[in-house]
């Protein structure tokens, strides 16, 4: 009786199975066994992470570029997270890796190398070819000989521009350009034929690399002002502001800005960002290399700044991988054009110079010109006493009161005392009023 209440139990509980999954249960068991091999046959996908600091537009980019990658990759997955600021980005990113996390790839800018090299947070970089990039950005992709990130965008540097109403071509040197003012000044014409902003160092800077000399040692970072080519510049912004008979005119950013926009400045010298807001003004806009240093036939260096992509030291294995996959998939020419069309930035990457989109447009590929002669910006440390220094004494040069041999001197000594914190930009200023 107990083997026939047993058996009786046990058809029951088979029958109400079959009542609630409508299905036979020899169907039942051959889906319960082949639902396992269909999940262990597929590989778990691949998942990276993304941290940037950008600004809205190039987050949109970043967001296209993602999404076309990961269409192309299937099993792969990239998550990205937006962080405020570089700085919050930079804290947040050595605090995570030292803790053995962290995102795989960082988008930051490239002046931030010394920082992330000295903390051992990001991997050395030892299978990119850096010929394809500019220059001046392979210069500050680099800490102590070693390279630790991978220029991405450029996001600044100084161009040449010119109204075409009034100018027909650029000056191929300042002997040209001066001409050009001496002329206009003497002319019926209220206008001015070109104003330098001499107010700002990083206007300034670019003509010592024109006179063959750099300020800064990108290995380890000494500066080196107290040369020829800053007397060889400060003689040349002597003669151009000369009190007793100025060629151009002593003027502000804004000021100068606003009368080029008005047409009543016909050259300029300024950040390639703001083309788009002279071409909105309705101006015939010429875009070109800054014009040779005067006396010298070479051509000014301006300062270059850009973006780069940094490799997190736990990033291994197959993440690691797909991380570079994604790296070398927007230093394309496509992803480098399509940046461009989409946010105010210019491409890292040679190559994309070459493309029709910039070819077939004079504004665009005269400044990537200028791109080819620019000299990296280094790290904000280094650019503060250098922009202290020279912008507290070359308004003495102007007004007479420093010999330029005296004044370069004293350029590199204030730019050292500045750099060691023996002392402030404040107490520099103290000094000149006594």
């Amino acid at each position: 009786m107990c083997v026939f209440l047993i058996l009786s139990l046990a058809a029951c509980r088979l029958s109400e199975r079959e009542v609630e999954t409508g299905i036979e249960p020899e169907v039942l068991e051959a889906e319960e066994e082949e639902g396992p091999h269909e999940d262990t046959d597929r590989p778990p996908a691949i998942e990276i992470s993304i941290w940037d600091c950008l600004d809205a537009k190039e987050r949109m980019a970043l967001m296209d570029s993602v999404e076309e990658f990961t269409e192309k990759n299937p099993g792969t997955n990239i998550g990205v997270r937006h962080i405020r600021s570089e700085e919050e980005l930079l804290d947040q990113f050595e605090a995570a890796s030292l803790a053995g996390s962290g995102p795989d790839i960082a988008i930051v800018d490239l002046a931030s190398v010394q920082r992330m090299a000295e903390s051992n947070v990001i991997k050395e970089i030892t299978d990119v070819q850096y010929n394809r990039f500019w220059d001046g950005l392979t210069e500050i992709s680099e800490h102590n000989g070693r390279k630790y990130m991978v220029p991405f965008r450029v996001t600044d540097f100084l161009v040449f521009y010119y109204n075409k109403d009034f100018v027909e071509r650029a000056p191929r040197d300042f002997e040209s350009l001066v001409e050009y003012c001496l002329e206009e000044s003497s002319s019926d014409d209220p206008g001015y034929g070109f104003v330098l902003n001499h107010n700002e160092p990083d206007w300034i800077i670019p003509f010592i690399g024109g006179y063959s000399t750099w300020v800064i040692d990108y290995s380890n970072y000494s500066l080196s002002l107290d040369t020829r080519a800053m007397e060889n510049t400060l003689e040349f912004l002597l003669m151009l502001y000369d009190s007793s008979e100025p060629i151009i005119e002593d003027m502000h950013y804004e000021e100068m800005d606003t009368l080029f926009k008005s047409g009543d400045i016909h050259m300029i010298i300024n950040s390639f960002r703001v083309r788009d807001q002279y071409l909105e003004e309705g101006i015939n806009l010429g875009t070109s290399i800054i014009p040779q240093v005067y006396g010298e036939g070479k051509n000014p260096t301006p300062l270059i700044s850009g973006v780069g992509l940094i490799l997190n030291s736990n990033s291994f294995g197959e993440e690691e991988r797909v991380a570079k996959d994604f790296i070398e998939f927007i230093l394309s020419t496509e992803q480098q054009v399509e940046w461009t069309k989409k946010t105010n930035t210019m491409p890292a990457v040679v190559a994309a110079s070459e493309d029709n989109y910039f070819k077939n447009n004079d504004i665009l590929s005269n400044v990537l010109r200028q791109a080819e002669i620019s000299r990296g910006i280094p790290p904000e440390n280094i650019m503060r006493v250098l922009r202290d220094s020279i912008r507290i004494n070359v308004p003495r040069v102007i007004s007479g009161e420093l010999d330029v041999d005296e004044a370069a001197k004293k350029i590199q000594d204030d730019a050292l005392r500045l750099r060691s914190g023996n002392v402030t930009i404040e107490a520099l200023r103290e000094e000149l009023l006594q």
